[in-house]
């Protein structure tokens, strides 16, 4: 994926460190800065402006994908945790959403456990 910036003018040296630092935030990779010489008057790009705005738009979309993504690990440790003390508990333990069917937590995997919590609600 290739994702680029350009900045001229007055933009260029007081946007280069905000710019440079987006792009490390979302593509997770150093940017590469080049400049670029030219005499005479500045002209607008319009796919670089287009270009632009769809990459700030899409910021709040990744930021979010990652917070799901961190809770949904803080919860994949909590459900592997129970299932170890439920394996090593005997008993019967099971999780039941609304009237679906009970899932057997002694044989369970923490995917199955995972999806049935974050699966749609029980609406009857």
């Amino acid at each position: 994926m290739t994702l680029e910036i350009r900045l001229r003018g007055d933009a260029a040296a007081r946007l280069a460190g905000p710019a440079a630092a987006l792009l490390r935030a979302v593509a997770g990779a150093e940017p590469d800065q080049r400049t670029e010489k030219k005499d005479g008057e500045a002209t607008r790009d319009l796919g670089t402006a287009v270009a632009l705005a769809s990459l700030v738009l899409s910021v709040p979309g990744t930021i979010v994908a990652t917070l799901d993504l961190m809770e949904r690990r803080k919860q994949g440790k909590l459900v592997r945790e129970l299932l170890e003390k439920v394996r090593a508990t005997p008993g019967l333990a099971t999780l039941r959403k609304g009237s679906g069917p009970p899932l057997d937590l002694s044989s369970a995997t923490e995917d199955q456990v995972m999806d049935l919590l974050a699966g749609p609600p029980d609406v009857k």
